[in-house]
């Protein structure tokens, strides 16, 4: 059952903060994120080789591999924290991989990323935390606060607002951490290996909040090095209404290795043949 000041996660707030529903992707609609033979090297290792893919809007991309196989490399890339070299990147459309740190800023508003250690500050509480996009960017004080108390509502965190992160649980770190990732109404989610630092009774806590947000439209690209984490995620995406029949279309999964993505092989196909709608009583089941 939920701790103690949580909020079971709504799926009126999930409808307010996410991206507008798409249907089954068609090859018509320009893709939010395009990699074009894209490789990174370090020190003489390879970590992408010529990986070329495009994730259309409101896709669920999932890349599974063992460590080292270059996923994490890939996902900095999409949000210019690393830079290729060679091959092209495009975010809605345009180039970033020659722009420099000024001119990304605006691009990683419309890309949210969570990483697999929270990366929250100490020092403030979950509401400061999910609010310091929102201050940087300048929005008004009403707004900013508006903002915040829709997104912890949105994570079930309602009642932690003035907690700080070393009162929290690594499940509820890590929610503080995608709804600091969703601020600012992003059009793509990157999540980078969320639950790996998780025990097992904390994922699927984290798993029903990313769940909500898919259910919904949000385009992501989720890195993890098992296969559970993608499979729960996509598998058990809800009957949402309009379009979630076509939830399964939207899926997605490659296997990283050596550097290449490899998303026509038999066992990405049969993890994504696996990946089938189920209720969203079961999502909250999983939850606790």
């Amino acid at each position: 059952s939920a701790a103690r000041g949580e909020q079971p996660v709504s799926a009126a707030a999930v409808a307010r903060t996410s991206a507008a529903r798409t249907g089954p992707h068609q090859a018509s609609v320009a893709p939010i994120v395009r990699l074009t033979d894209v490789s990174r090297r370090f020190a003489g290792v390879t970590a992408l080789e010529r990986v070329s893919i495009e994730v259309p809007p409101g896709e669920i991309l999932g890349i599974i591999g063992r460590s080292g196989a270059g996923k994490s490399t890939l996902i900095r890339c999409l949000n210019g924290l690393e830079r290729p070299d060679s091959g092209s990147i495009t975010i809605e459309g345009r180039e970033i991989t020659a722009l420099g740190e000024s001119e990304l800023q605006p691009i990683r508003r419309r890309v949210g990323m969570t990483f697999q250690h929270f990366n929250l500050l100490a020092q403030k509480t979950v509401a400061r935390n999910v609010d310091l996009p929102l201050k940087i960017e300048g929005r008004a004080p009403a707004q900013r606060a508006a903002r915040v108390a829709e997104l912890l509502e949105l994570t079930g965190l309602t009642g932690k607002a003035d907690a700080y992160p070393a009162q929290l649980s690594g499940g509820q770190q890590q929610r503080v951490g995608i709804a600091r990732a969703v601020a600012m109404e992003p059009k793509v989610l990157l999540l980078d290996e969320i639950t790996s630092a998780l025990d097992p009774e904390l994922v699927g806590e984290v798993l029903a909040v990313v769940q909500q947000l898919a259910a919904d439209g949000m385009t992501m690209v989720v890195v993890t090095p098992a296969p559970f984490t993608s499979g729960a995620l996509m598998r058990r995406l809800p009957d949402a209404g309009a379009g979630s029949r076509e939830l399964g279309a939207r899926s997605r999964v490659c296997i990283a290795c050596k550097g290449r993505l490899a998303c026509r092989t038999a066992v990405a196909e049969r993890h994504r043949r696996r990946f089938r709608p189920a209720p969203l009583e079961e999502i909250r089941r999983i939850s606790g």
